[in-house]
């Protein structure tokens, strides 16, 4: 969206008191589809336009996105005195961040196709995407 707005010329706003809701996929295989996806959608809308030599290139790196990202990711943790939760998921953590790796690697060769309309159903029923727990947590509600 941000990307999206500054090519329109527009300016994006922060609103330091704005509240929203947010919930985590908790069921294994959404979670698993949603990573896919999501990597699928950003690297196929990375380069648009570039060569198929470009695009051959970035795939060939996207083994390397997981590890650059945990990289990223460790010092944020440290700053925010978060390492004890990081360590605490970090194998679901690089699980998902090798899915989406993968899909990068493939969006990257082949364009988006169809993942960011499929990510639709995810993003918008998170509730029907949560585990009981969760759901009775987070939303108030058994299922």
């Amino acid at each position: 969206m941000q990307w999206d707005m500054r090519s329109r010329g527009k300016r994006l706003y922060l609103e330091a008191g704005a509240v929203s809701a947010h919930t985590n996929f908790s069921l294994w295989r959404v979670f698993v589809k949603v990573q896919y996806l999501v990597g699928r959608s950003f690297g196929g809308s990375r380069f648009p336009s570039a060569s198929l030599g470009k695009r051959v290139l970035w795939f060939c790196a996207s083994p390397l996105i997981p590890w650059v990202r945990l990289a990223r990711l460790i010092p944020c943790a440290a700053r925010g005195g978060l390492l004890g939760p990081f360590t605490y998921c970090l194998p679901a953590l690089l699980i998902g961040l090798a899915i989406d790796g993968a899909g990068q690697a493939v969006g990257y060769l082949l364009g988006p196709g169809r993942a960011q309309e499929r990510l639709t159903f995810y993003e918008f029923r998170r509730v029907l995407h949560v585990n009981k727990h969760d759901r009775a947590s987070v939303f108030g509600e058994e299922l």
